[in-house]
């Protein structure tokens, strides 16, 4: 979503480069230094400051771990934990929209993801039945035999899961190590299959189809996108909450039935966005810098 942040400034600001970080400290002027936030999605991105690049003219964007622009932290309640305070339960902000994101990939990324994609089913579907680990109670996780049963269900289609743990059976498994890696495998994709999360937004930044599975912890009104398939079954923006169980989190997520994902997905099917999978390493959209194998400045 940065990416995406940085794409809507830039066009106010077009002669400038993009940072994240406080404006307020994040330049140093007697040391002429920078603290910033990076994240590896910035990488070769053209409109943001990439590690070690001189640069005069920047414009720092206030979003990064500790403050994000989807929170609206005067409301969000804390609690003291020693010296510090800890978020306890998130307010969302009402009118915020997940901003759709860029990624860029170099010459060598673009050619592992390919190889890859080649070796998959053509097209094929990432299913990620694991959520990613928070230090707070993650409340996004569905059932894993409820993603074995909707694999089960459409034995015609190529799943691929990039997780460890336990892996699905009769799906293809390709171990990512980097998030990078893992949106790569993603850009080859005809669609993707999974709880709300990084790979939901890396589809979106990618054009890429996706049945995204939501519970109460957020909603999609405001980190979902309109032409994914969002399946929730929970009212309002969301309960926030971080340390605390919530059992309108564990309710919404166990009232989403292996039926209507399968249904969401050959929805997907019929749709016909997902047959770009293979041709992916050849659509605009796999977006690239540097030099090509044949030489090509891209």
């Amino acid at each position: 979503m940065g990416t995406g942040l940085a794409r809507a400034i830039r066009d106010r600001y077009p002669d400038a480069k993009i940072v994240f970080g406080n404006p307020k400290t994040y330049h140093d002027p007697k040391n002429n230094k920078i603290s910033v936030h990076w994240s590896d999605v910035f990488f070769n991105n053209p409109i943001i400051v990439q590690p070690d690049e001189p640069v005069k003219d920047m414009v720092c964007v206030p979003d990064y771990p500790g403050c994000r622009i989807y929170i609206d932290y005067e409301k969000t309640e804390k609690e003291a934990d020693g010296k510090e305070l800890k978020y306890t339960k998130f307010a969302w902000q009402p009118d915020y929209q997940a901003v759709r994101g860029e990624l860029y990939f170099d010459s060598n990324e673009k050619s592992a993801a390919s190889e890859i994609a080649l070796r998959l089913p053509n097209p094929f579907f990432i299913i990620e039945p694991h959520i990613a680990n928070k230090p707070w109670k993650n409340k996004k996780g569905w059932p894993f035999e409820r993603w074995q049963a909707v694999v089960d269900a459409l034995p015609e289609v190529g799943f691929v899961q990039m997780s460890d743990g336990n892996v699905l059976d009769r799906v293809h498994h390709v171990l990512t190590p980097t998030f990078r890696q893992a949106c790569g495998i993603v850009a080859c994709a005809g669609a993707v299959i999974a709880s709300e999360g990084g790979l939901h937004h890396a589809a979106a930044a990618l054009d890429i189809p996706a049945v995204v599975l939501w519970g109460h912890y957020t909603s999609p009104d405001i980190l979902g996108y309109d032409d994914h398939e969002n399946i929730r079954h929970a009212e309002g923006l969301g309960c926030g909450y971080t340390w605390k169980d919530c059992p309108d989190c564990q309710e919404s997520m166990h009232d989403i039935k292996v039926d209507e994902v399968i249904e969401a997905i050959r929805k997907v099917i019929r749709d016909g966005r997902y047959i770009h999978s293979r041709e992916a390493r050849d659509r605009s959209i796999f977006r690239m810098v540097g030099s090509t194998a044949e030489g090509q400045e891209k």
